[in-house]
């Protein structure tokens, strides 16, 4: 299984280093496995290297938060969760600018945070930021698309 992914990872991103490949094959590994605790630790640590390596604006730093920020948000602490991913936005901000699919996937993971913790405007205005992303990328009749108009609608009916 592990040289599946590893086949697939050399195949598709040639360009990228072989730590990279590792941190990479690690790190989703433990999440598939839903040892999330140690997919923390894992990327925590990576991210460290990435910060020392890269300085802290780079597009790898910003994975490594918006990671460690979704292990924490399937392990439930979603103030932490919150905590990396806002982190993951500005740094993708950054570097991408707001109309990017990475940033796009960051405000829908923030979305999902915030609706477990019921906050229903917050999803609301967070998907709502995607969507012209997405729209952009995908095309307005994707079904992807389509999910975020109906979450959107949902979300602005319920109260507050």
């Amino acid at each position: 299984k592990i040289m599946d992914h590893v086949y697939c990872d050399f195949f598709f991103f040639k360009q990228k280093t072989a730590y990279e490949m590792l941190r990479s094959l690690v790190g989703s590994e433990m999440c598939i496995r839903d040892r999330y605790k140690e997919a923390i630790e894992f990327y925590e640590k990576c991210l460290k290297i990435e910060i020392e390596a890269q300085g802290y604006f780079h597009p790898k730093v910003a994975s490594a938060y918006s990671n460690i920020g979704n292990c924490h948000r399937l392990l439930e602490h979603y103030d932490k969760a919150i905590e990396f991913l806002d982190k993951a936005l500005q740094n993708s901000i950054r570097q991408y600018g707001v109309d990017h699919p990475q940033v796009a996937s960051i405000f829908e993971n923030l979305a999902l945070v915030h609706e477990k913790l019921g906050n229903n405007q917050k999803v609301v205005e967070l998907l709502t930021k995607a969507l012209p992303t997405l729209e952009k990328q995908l095309g307005p009749i994707h079904p992807r698309v389509l999910s975020f108009k109906e979450r959107i609608k949902e979300f602005s009916g319920k109260e507050h």
